[in-house]
């Protein structure tokens, strides 16, 4: 025969209702967060592309060696929540690209590669790293750009919407020539040369004597066949490019103009990462980086022996001729308009002097 529960065990039966009932809702809420890191999962890793602003890029050159290395030190440090996509360049000019990568356009990767002498149009001061006859080595060039120069001048681009992570290298300019190898700085006088369409290099081979000639790489090599002009200056791998050695039998290995590029992030994207994902793209951009300058040094003496293959007589200056080639395009240097601070100049011009022996 069943007794009437009373007030104790009323309070009880709810005490145990009320348990389970809680118990339910948290059996619910964590059963809405497995369903959420599902979806997550779902969702995929982060895919965050990057591009050079080059069009004609191999996918084979160190460049794009570098980009890829990049982004196997990112998924590798990401255990796959951020994969890295290699894209082929915007088609538009680095001015352009630059512009979109600014604004976020669609068009535009996360990640993008720039030349310095792009970069110069929105901040002058990189451009002081193309002029001609100023950086002399491959490690007076890394002793400017990992210090406190090439800092500063990452920092600047934070004024820019952009974020500097990283300097890699396309490397250094040299001069070939129909039929005279330029040995002497007096060579260089009266000789018509290509140049790029900068005022920097226009300036530097006029304050040399020669007459610098404006034009596209696409027009290079007719004009070299009209004899139009008669020499040139660019990177190994562009006489490569352009089939420069059917029209040009000389390479003097002048190392006069040694050209840098930047791996850039688009300001917005970059603060949306959290302090810990920036963290491992800054430090993968830096080691991929290392990587990428010397695979460029390696190409460059793979380089040099295809262009001998095929040809190509290959020169030194004589002893002494790159300090008179120096000075007489200082003149340049020195009557280019006064764009960047005193303070940066200084520092440009102490750390190029104090690691000048650097060979």
């Amino acid at each position: 025969m069943s007794k009437t529960r009373g007030p104790t065990a009323r309070r009880s039966a709810r005490g145990v209702a009320l348990a389970l009932a809680l118990t339910g809702a948290v059996l619910v809420l964590v059963a809405g967060m497995v369903d959420w890191a599902h979806a997550a999962d779902a969702a995929g890793p982060r895919i965050i592309r990057i591009g050079d602003y080059r069009a004609d890029g191999d996918s084979g050159d160190p460049v794009h060696a570098g980009m890829r290395e990049f982004a196997r030190r990112v998924v590798a440090g990401s255990q796959g929540r951020m994969v890295v996509r290699v894209v082929p360049a915007m088609p538009a000019p680095p001015s352009a690209q630059i512009a979109a990568l600014r604004a976020a356009d669609t068009a535009a990767p996360e990640l993008m590669l720039q030349a310095t002498i792009g970069l110069a149009d929105i901040e002058p001061a990189f451009g002081w790293i193309d002029l001609p006859f100023s950086i002399r080595s491959a490690r007076q060039a890394d002793a400017l750009l990992l210090g406190r120069f090439g800092a500063t001048l990452l920092d600047r681009l934070g004024q820019h919407g952009l974020v500097g992570l990283a300097w890699w290298e396309n490397g250094f300019r040299h001069f070939t020539t129909s039929d005279v190898p330029l040995r002497k700085a007096d060579d260089f006088v009266g000789l018509t040369v290509r140049t790029l369409p900068a005022s920097m290099f226009v300036d530097s081979y006029r304050a040399l004597g020669a007459n610098p000639v404006p034009l596209p790489f696409a027009q290079l090599a007719a004009a070299l066949r009209s004899g139009r002009v008669q020499a040139q200056d660019n990177f190994c791998s562009q006489i490569l490019l352009g089939k420069l050695y059917d029209v040009q039998h000389h390479l003097t290995l002048t190392r006069h103009s040694y050209s840098a590029m930047v791996l850039l992030a688009n300001a917005g994207f970059w603060a949306s990462l959290p302090e810990a994902d920036r963290a491992l793209l800054r430090d993968s951009a830096l080691e991929a980086g290392v990587f990428q300058r010397e695979q460029a040094r390696l190409a460059e003496t793979r380089q040099l022996s295809e262009l001998q293959a095929r040809g190509m007589q290959i020169h030194e200056l004589d002893s002494g001729q790159w300090e008179v080639l120096s000075q007489r395009s200082g003149t340049a240097r020195h009557g280019m308009p006064d764009r960047h601070d005193a303070a940066l100049q200084a520092l440009y011009a102490g750390e190029l002097e104090r690691h000048r022996a650097s060979r």
